[in-house]
């Protein structure tokens, strides 16, 4: 028995299973005196319902896992290549690979007989959302030894609409920056005109305008990202909370059930106890019974043994006691 085969068995197991196999995992390797791979499955934990549901959709749907893989990739590119057409492909491609990854979800919930509540549903799909979005958390769902969430905000692709306003980058300009377009200044030409240079100089102050109002919706959007990060570094955490608290709370109740358990036990044990005590009582007072029954049976043996040879010697004496008085009565008189 190794780490990778009680990794294999314990996160494709049933997860009401969880806990017992591993405990009989644990009692294996102590047994053979592996304490080290003991403590370490010891300390597995038990996945919650939405790592539970990605594990079992990886297991069984491989072939899905892979297109997701392949998808990630090919987004991670077109995103830091700015290729509009190609992300705005990879957007329909991703939105239904999302569908049929839920579908594969909900089929392995119905055959396992776990209810998917909403919230549980949204987990799941950040989860796969996520594994789109780095290439490292892929690889931890592909495996499908998920015990939560997978510690990446999601913060999501650019939308349909948000790529559909990306312009198409040639290829052979992509990832190089953009030319900036060569500044003039029209007031340092002596032979224009004093039309021309007013009108340069409304051009020069437009575009100025122009440049400070796109930094300025830069700064917004930028600001905009980061309280969105930052709201959903909140969020994450506050969903990681939620699942520790979740996972807290399931082992107090399975340990309050433990304890429970183990008084009934325990008050079952000691009337077993008791009415053993009991029983063997009994039997030492039946035996003594049967000892005594048994003596005064021999007892009263004696006694009609000896009653009847008193009776015998009785009858012997009679029937003299009858012969003497007949022989008297035949004497002449």
């Amino acid at each position: 028995m190794d780490i990778e085969s009680v990794l294999t068995r314990l996160y494709a197991c049933p997860r009401a299973e969880f806990i017992p196999i591993r405990d009989e995992l644990v009692t294996k390797a102590r047994s053979s005196g592996d304490r080290d791979l003991a403590a370490t499955i010891a300390a597995l934990r038990k996945p919650t319902v939405a790592a539970w549901l990605v594990n079992q959709v990886s297991h069984e749907y491989p072939d899905d896992l892979a297109r997701l893989g392949e998808l990630g990739a090919d987004l991670r590119g077109a995103h830091a290549a700015l290729a509009g057409a190609r992300l705005r492909e990879l957007s329909r491609s991703r939105n239904e690979l999302l569908r049929i990854l839920d579908d594969r979800t909900r089929r392995v919930a119905r055959r396992a007989e776990v209810a998917v509540a909403d919230q549980v549903a949204d987990q799941v799909r950040d989860t796969f959302t996520s594994a789109l979005l780095d290439a490292e958390t892929f690889a931890t769902v592909r495996a499908g030894r998920l015990t939560g969430a997978p510690n990446l905000a999601v913060t999501g692709w650019p939308t349909l609409s948000t790529a559909q306003d990306l312009p198409e980058v040639p290829a052979r300009e992509r990832k190089k920056p953009a030319a900036q377009p060569r500044q003039f200044d029209e007031r340092k030409r002596p032979d224009k005109p004093s039309g021309e240079r007013k009108k340069a100089d409304e051009r020069k102050r437009a575009d100025e305008r122009r440049q400070a109002d796109e930094r300025k919706r830069a700064d917004e959007r930028k600001r905009a990202d980061e309280r969105k990060r930052a709201d959903e570094r909140k969020e994450a955490l506050r969903l990681a909370r939620a699942r520790h608290q979740a996972e807290l709370d399931e082992a107090t109740r399975e340990a309050k059930l433990a304890e429970t358990a183990r008084a009934k036990a325990e008050r079952e044990l000691a009337t077993a106890r008791h009415n053993a005590e009991q029983a063997t009582v009994e039997l030492a007072e039946a035996r003594t019974r049967v000892e005594q029954a048994r003596a005064e049976q021999r007892a009263t043996k004696l006694a009609v043994a000896a009653a009847q040879h008193t009776f015998d010697s009785a009858e012997r004496n009679a029937a003299a006691a009858v012969r003497a008085v007949a022989a008297l009565d035949k004497r002449p008189h």
